[in-house]
């Protein structure tokens, strides 16, 4: 049997019950750390921990840091995993440079990432935590937009210019002839937060040469980097708690694709599973739990939704051609 769905849209649901998944800053180290570097490490996980005794939920950010003492036998498949990383891919260049990090992202198209590696000492921690753009990225998403398509942009003008206006104008009608799904309210369809439920879209765009977006630039390069490298603009939609649903090329996007994806965010969210639905997280140095619910009640974990129905959930298809583009 399956069940029916729930009627607030995916990007709402996203934004209320779905926790953003964690990047991975894997230190590597022999025996106990230098003063300097637990001291520097101990900062950084207080910036990302729970900031809310109220709720393990509540973080700072959406990364965390992982230790492995290779001098240490664990039996742990994850501590096992990050030491036979250790061993085939870093040891041989890097084992004079300890204590030795490395940034990874979490699964985007059931793989990671690596996005930075060398001496814990020369790891850029504001660089990676926050930028401008993300900053404003997280203000949208806070103030109700829907979807926020984010753009790093070409070197050339014609394409930027051939994409704002797509956006924009595509943006404008769908803003006026999508609908909200029916039943929002209802038992399992509750909203818990004091954020708008609007259907707006807005427009942020990346210069690809900001040194202060390097991370994002980077990120989004790697996932489509034949793009990259022919300048086209990547086009990013991000709903929820910033996650982008995929890396678009300027030269695909064409007004029924913005439309599709719009409407796939917009309507009902058949699926409160997160693992199954695509997408990827960006990462943000935002407490969405406070943000979102300060002092109110929060949603219970969409799991546990499902558990009390014990019913399978369905799923909405998401645009035609769309699937393959994460994970190249």
């Amino acid at each position: 049997m399956q069940a029916s769905a729930c009627d607030i849209p995916v990007f709402r649901y996203a934004l209320e019950r779905w926790t953003a998944d964690d990047y991975q800053l894997v230190v590597y180290h022999e025996g106990q750390l230098p003063t300097s570097a637990e001291l520097s490490l101990k900062v950084l996980e207080e910036t990302i921990s729970a900031l809310s005794v109220r709720s393990a939920t509540s973080k700072g950010c959406n990364l965390r840091v992982v230790r492995v003492d290779l001098q240490q036998a664990i039996d742990e498949a994850d501590y096992i995993e990050q030491k036979k990383y250790w061993s085939e891919k870093l040891e041989k260049e890097h084992s004079a440079k300890m204590p030795f990090a490395v940034l990874r992202t979490s699964k985007i198209g059931g793989k990671e990432m690596e996005l930075w590696q060398g001496p814990l000492g020369q790891f850029p921690t504001q660089d990676f935590l926050q930028s401008p753009i993300r900053h404003e990225l997280c203000k949208r998403l806070m103030r109700g937009d829907a979807i926020v398509w984010m753009v790093v942009k070409s070197r050339q003008d014609q394409k930027n210019d051939a994409v704002r206006k797509l956006l924009q104008v595509k943006s404008r009608e769908l803003s006026q002839s999508l609908e909200l799904p029916e039943g929002i309210g209802a038992p399992g369809s509750e909203l818990y937060s004091e954020v708008p439920l609007l259907l707006e879209f807005s427009i942020l765009e990346v210069n690809r040469d900001d040194k202060q977006e390097s991370h994002l630039v980077e990120l989004f390069s790697k996932l489509d980097p034949r793009a990259f490298a022919d300048d086209e603009p990547l086009i990013i939609p991000v709903f929820g708690r910033g996650r982008a649903l995929e890396v678009i090329p300027g030269r695909d996007l064409d007004a029924g694709m913005v439309g599709d994806l719009a409407v796939f965010l917009s309507g009902a969210c058949s699926c409160q599973v997160k693992e199954r639905n695509p997408g990827f997280d960006l990462l943000l140095k935002f407490d969405w739990h406070r943000e979102l619910f300060r002092d109110g009640i929060a949603p219970p974990p969409p799991d546990e939704g499902l558990k009390a129905t014990k019913l399978l959930p369905t799923f909405l298809d998401i645009p035609a051609g769309r699937k393959k583009s994460l994970g190249r």
